[in-house]
């Protein structure tokens, strides 16, 4: 962290020495600095950036004037409903009023609007009709798209055109955030960003964009369940299983012959025993797999073998490698030595432990 928490008032920004602000980011969760809450990861990524954030927590959605508590950003508002969809916050699956808001001091409700993110970002167009506004989050990216509407059961358009955003930023967002602000500091009108990955965007032509595939309109999917229907089966990714297992079953082989081929290359070249020979060839594997990990190999022939690629020993090496490098930003302790293990130390634990319990049973089969 630059200067310790991210502005919130005017105060803050004055303390900063910040005139104006490069974002502004209005959520509607309590602000809480930590990379469990997004727009926490998403500020500091912009701030590691070189880009000044602040915050603007759970505004008075009654009074347009509380979106102006930091004025109006160099480059744009980014917009986030919080950790929870607004209406998954408020209501049961029963459709009833939840008691308690967990990401509001003392749990207060109220402090969010239904579908806060159309509120928010049309609370900004009341003040400011030509700054650009970005919506990002669980709420923006599950509605990226016309969609069934549990909480009104009827079908809805995308969430662009209902809260008048310019963009959406879906999913995990960290690297479409930086596209989308470097973009904008460039001078790019935001009309014209339409080719970052992740993004949702308008535009007037299809002729503005390229290599793209057509999706029933709001319109087909409203008034026809059918099209509704394939409209899904198309945009939802189909993984033929035969397909899937014969590329596993290719790539765990092939693995399988480098292993057997760097074997027999120790054993002949160091003359070593099979036993001595099989530990070598381990740490070669593990050696081979966090060097292709760093150079971002390993990640497209996981993508191209699946379990393949997982299981033997170079997927739990590449599985160490991997957070270590994404985290390193992050410090030698509370980067690399906190996420080393973040996955393989699941398989350690359960290894070990299973390990133990089979040695005690079979202690007991054989009669102590």
């Amino acid at each position: 962290m630059k200067h310790g928490f991210l502005p919130v008032s005017r105060e803050d920004m004055k303390k900063q020495n910040i005139d104006q602000l490069d974002f502004v980011y209005v959520i509607g969760d309590a602000y809480v600095d930590h990379p469990s809450f997004g727009p926490a990861i998403i500020s500091r990524l912009l701030e590691a950036r070189g880009y000044t954030v602040g915050i603007i927590a759970q505004p008075d959605y009654r009074k347009a004037e509380s979106i102006m508590a930091l004025g109006e950003p160099r480059l744009g508002f980014l917009v986030s409903a919080g950790n929870m969809d607004s209406m998954v916050n408020h209501y049961t699956v029963a459709k009833k009023h939840r008691k308690t808001d967990a990401y509001t001091p003392g749990g207060e409700m109220g402090k969010r609007p239904d579908r806060a993110v159309i509120v928010y970002c049309n609370l900004i167009r009341q003040k400011y009709k030509h700054v650009p506004v970005i919506a990002g989050g669980i709420e923006a990216s599950l509605r990226r798209l016309a969609h069934y509407d549990y909480w009104s059961d009827s079908m809805r358009r995308s969430i662009l055109m209902e809260s008048g955003a310019d963009l959406i930023s879906y999913g995990m967002g960290e690297h479409s955030i930086i596209a989308i602000a470097d973009a904008l500091d460039a001078g790019l009108p935001i009309r014209e960003i339409t080719y970052i990955p992740g993004t949702v965007c308008k535009v007037r032509s299809l002729e503005e964009i390229s290599d793209y595939t057509m999706l029933p309109s709001y319109d087909e999917v409203r008034n026809d369940k059918k099209k509704y229907a394939d409209y899904i089966k198309e945009i939802t990714p189909v993984h033929n299983v035969w397909v899937s297992m014969g590329k596993a079953f290719l790539t765990g082989g092939l693995i399988c012959v480098l292993g057997q081929f760097i074997m027999n290359w120790v054993t002949y070249m160091w003359d070593l025993e099979a036993e001595a020979a099989g530990t070598w060839t381990s740490i070669i594997l593990v050696f081979l797999s966090a060097l292709c990990t760093g150079l971002n190999i390993y990640q497209k022939l996981v993508k191209f073998g699946g379990a393949g690629a997982l299981v033997p020993i170079t997927g739990f090496a590449n599985s160490v490698a991997a957070p270590a490098i994404e985290f390193r930003s992050e410090g030698q302790v509370f980067g690399i030595g906190v996420k080393i293990f973040t996955i393989a130390g699941p398989v350690i634990l359960y290894g070990i432990g299973i390990s133990w319990l089979l040695g005690v049973g079979y202690w007991i089969l054989t009669g102590f």
